[in-house]
């Protein structure tokens, strides 16, 4: 699907760092409006250039390197070989317009070593049911940021991360023999002795780190997470009502002159 002359904001070395409007027309705009383009691997930086799915930008820069060329336009890199294609339409989609790759990204740092060393660490707080120490864990992450624990903060949002966390909090409650069934079974008992014992914070307490261990990952299609978004919510009206229900109870146990 083609839009019509895209603008993208930029922030470039070229530019000082200062955001510039960069302009993506399609051919068939290009040559309307008279601009003159080449295929991409021959332009120099000034000109404009033409992708390989039929954009034409502008050429930020061409960089020689011992391993070759690498060509920089405003909407992405690539090294200029015969069997590269520099393609707009999937940066357009992923919003990655500085590398090489266009892959979104968050799937780009999910793959490098400082963010599995992190969600392991992170992982481990999780299981452990000790508190997250998010200065420790941005240390681990991103030890030359100013604020690494707000970089780790912001790391740790990524759905792509979040699915890094699913799969490693799964694998540790299939080894311990723990279902999520069992952690909502459990809840269940809780409010059913609640009902009893007007006591439900005992149990509660031994599920709760499981309730945010669960709540930690995202499920992997929008129908289970729609269930289980339903469940905890019906769980939680539940525990509310079940909470509701035994103060009013209580309240009718106190006599008028307070004894």
């Amino acid at each position: 699907m083609r839009i019509s002359m895209e603008r993208i904001p930029r922030k470039l070395k070229i530019n000082g760092f200062k955001e510039v409007i960069y302009t993506v027309y399609t051919k068939e705009e290009a040559d309307e409006q008279g601009i003159t383009y080449k295929i991409w691997r021959d332009c120099d930086a000034g000109e404009f250039g033409i992708s390989d799915d039929g954009y034409v930008a502008d050429c930020i820069a061409r960089n020689e390197y011992k391993t070759g060329t690498e060509m920089q336009f405003s909407f992405g890199k690539m090294w200029a070989n015969s069997n590269n294609k520099l393609l707009y339409e999937p940066r357009r989609e992923s919003g990655n317009y500085s590398n090489v790759s266009s892959r979104a990204w968050e799937q780009i740092e999910a793959g490098k070593s400082r963010t599995q060393r992190a969600v392991e660490v992170y992982t481990r707080m999780l299981l452990s049911g000790c508190p997250i120490n998010w200065r420790q864990i941005g240390e681990l992450y991103r030890s030359d940021q100013k604020y690494p624990h707000l970089s780790a903060r912001r790391l740790f949002k990524q759905e792509e991360v979040k699915r890094m966390v699913d799969e490693r909090i799964d694998k540790a409650l299939k080894e311990r023999g723990i279902t999520e069934g069992e952690v909502l079974d459990v809840i269940g008992d809780a409010i059913k002795i609640a009902k009893k014992k007007k006591d439900p914070s005992s149990m509660l307490r031994g599920a709760e780190t499981y309730v945010k261990m669960l709540d930690m990952f995202p499920k992997r299609s929008t129908q289970t997470d729609s269930v289980q978004i339903d469940v905890t919510n019906k769980i939680m009206d539940q525990i509310e009502l079940e909470e509701k229900r035994l103060i009013v109870e209580q309240k009718k146990e106190v006599s008028p002159n307070g004894q």
